[in-house]
């Protein structure tokens, strides 16, 4: 997909960038703790597999976000991903926090290495034991995750019970408001400003 910006008729990349200090955000510059809102996934534990085909199997597709979908369309590899960003990184840490069975965490992690969202190293070798740290592609999906985290504190809080996640830019020690912003001119994007067309 090619991306112009009407406001200043460019071709664009878009950049997350802190409201305050408008800096681009990216992984390692952001600190998460919970919020007012932050509460336990209480749902019941899952024990049915998915199937998970490789990403390489669907083709390559002139569908916009099919592949996307297929990485996080699951709200377990969502869940792992998202954690990851929080700084967990065991697989008794994953399943504490997630109402997910043993055999669907470890097929979620598989795939996700698979994939190169994730890399595994061994932290205990007898018997062998796990730490799952993002790659440099996975640290790629922070916009995609801020900005649906943001989205959800303004149209998923029904109770107004708080932000679940609170979060700071460490580069200002700011508390951290995203905005998706044109790479050519930095204004502010909205989705009535954006064409976009397929070469």
């Amino acid at each position: 997909l090619r991306l112009t910006h009407s406001l200043c008729q460019q071709e664009f990349v878009p950049q997350l960038c802190c409201a305050d200090c408008k800096g681009e955000i990216v992984a390692g510059h952001v600190a998460f703790c919970p919020g007012p809102g932050a509460a336990r996934d209480i749902r019941l534990k899952k024990v049915r597999r998915r199937s998970s085909a490789p990403i390489s199997d669907a083709g390559r597709s002139r569908t916009p976000y099919k592949n996307l979908i297929h990485l996080v369309g699951d709200r377990w590899t969502a869940n792992i991903i998202a954690l990851s960003f929080h700084g967990l990184h065991r697989f008794d840490q994953f399943q504490k926090e997630l109402p997910v069975s043993s055999n669907i965490l470890s097929d979620r992690l598989k795939f996700l290495v698979e994939e190169n969202i994730l890399y595994r190293t061994a932290y205990q070798n007898n018997p062998i034991r796990w730490d799952y740290h993002l790659s440099t592609r996975g640290e790629a999906l922070l916009p995609w995750f801020l900005t649906l985290l943001q989205w959800g504190d303004d149209w998923c809080d029904p109770e107004q019970r708080g932000k679940p996640m609170l979060l700071i830019h460490t580069l200002c020690q700011r508390p951290l408001l995203a905005r998706v912003v044109c790479g050519a001119c930095e204004q502010q994007l909205e989705a009535h400003d954006v064409g976009v067309w397929m070469p």
